[in-house]
């Protein structure tokens, strides 16, 4: 008797240990974080995330601002691709405030209900360390895109990517990106020209690498000479005012460069009313800007890819949860040229070119 009730106890034992391991998930050895059902992704920098295997992804998405048509149709291709493969996804709109921002992260910090964030970040330096080293630390993958994080805005684009995050996507306002479209632009320009930029907010990474890019454009081409630059608000009625500004101070800008779509087009109703013959070129590519194109009243525009951004973003967080994957640490986003040849949408590729928002 003394026999069997300790063959039973042992029985009872080994079941209930097999219950709480998952009887060895996957065949592996109990014990380990795979067997426990577990998957440890590398981070770099001596950090590591560990996630639920086979768990859902529920991703916060946390935008800089949902106010323009860019930032919109990067919602909407998150929300179809989240869909398309099972994954939670909830939107927090910054509303191109830094505090706001900050402030949504922490709430979602301690209210624990993400295991995966996509952050668009506003101020990349005032996030880095809770991005970077307090998200992953409660088992939170942390993908990043269009803003570079921890100062890292103005290095090449093999290394934006800060180690604790997952990974970066978005080529566009990278060194490479904007130094080869300064160049796209400059090889548009023969002879001498005056130039008016719009830039974006003060302090971005996007609008420290155009000023940097058309300064050494200025040593190699002094004919080619930066009269007046304005910062905007990305919008289209600060567009319009900052060229109406920069016109009337400067008669002589026969070339405006615009950092965003939405910036030119209030820039084209300025230069129009001024009755001026000035080139524009831009970032953007948006559909509000084909026409323009077709007409000449811009130049040329390097394509931008927000539902690239989107689907690689979300892509890459879904496959770490639940598979582990770590995707490469940069990725340029684009459906459109490369990180080191931007696609320039002029008069001579407009008809089949389909801009994404």
């Amino acid at each position: 008797m003394r026999a069997k009730r300790t063959a039973g106890l042992a029985f009872l034992v080994l079941l209930t240990a097999c219950l709480l391991a998952a009887c060895g998930r996957s065949g592996e050895a109990t014990g380990s974080k795979e067997a426990s059902g577990e998957h440890t992704i590398d981070l770099g920098g001596g950090r590591q995330v560990t996630v639920d295997k086979g768990a859902k992804a529920n991703i916060a998405f946390f935008i800089a601002t949902t106010s323009n048509l860019y930032t919109q149709a990067m919602v909407d291709e998150a929300e179809k691709t989240a869909a398309k493969l099972g994954a939670g996804l909830t939107v927090f709109d910054g509303k191109f405030d830094a505090t706001t921002q900050y402030n949504q992260m922490q709430s979602a910090l301690q209210r624990h209900e993400f295991n995966a964030w996509w952050v668009s970040p506003i101020d990349g330096n005032q996030s880095c360390s809770m991005l970077s080293e307090t998200a992953p630390e409660q088992g939170i993958v942390v993908g990043i895109s269009d803003i570079v994080l921890c100062d890292r805005g103005e290095r090449p684009a093999d290394e934006v990517w800060q180690p604790g995050t997952l990974d970066y996507v978005g080529a566009e306002t990278t060194t490479n990106f904007i130094d080869a479209w300064v160049e796209q632009i400059a090889a548009r320009l023969p002879g001498a020209h005056e130039i008016g930029v719009l830039e974006g907010p003060p302090l971005t990474n996007l609008t420290d690498n155009i000023e940097a890019a058309l300064e050494e454009l200025e040593k190699r081409r002094p004919d080619l000479h930066v009269v007046a630059s304005e910062n905007t608000d990305f919008t289209t009625p600060d567009g319009l005012a900052k060229a109406q500004t920069m016109l009337h101070a400067h008669p002589g800008i026969d070339v405006v460069i615009s950092s965003y779509a939405d910036v030119t087009v209030g820039a084209i109703k300025a230069i129009k009313a001024a009755g001026k013959p000035v080139q524009v070129f831009d970032l953007g590519g948006s559909a509000a800007e084909v026409p323009l194109i077709k007409d000449g009243s811009l130049t040329a525009s390097a394509a931008y890819s927000p539902r690239g951004h989107a689907r690689a973003v979300v892509t890459a967080l879904v496959g770490a949860v639940l598979e582990g994957k770590k995707p490469p640490t940069f990725d340029p986003g684009l459906d459109y040229g490369s990180t080191d040849k931007p696609y320039m949408v002029e008069k001579s590729n407009v008809d089949t070119y389909r801009p994404q928002y």
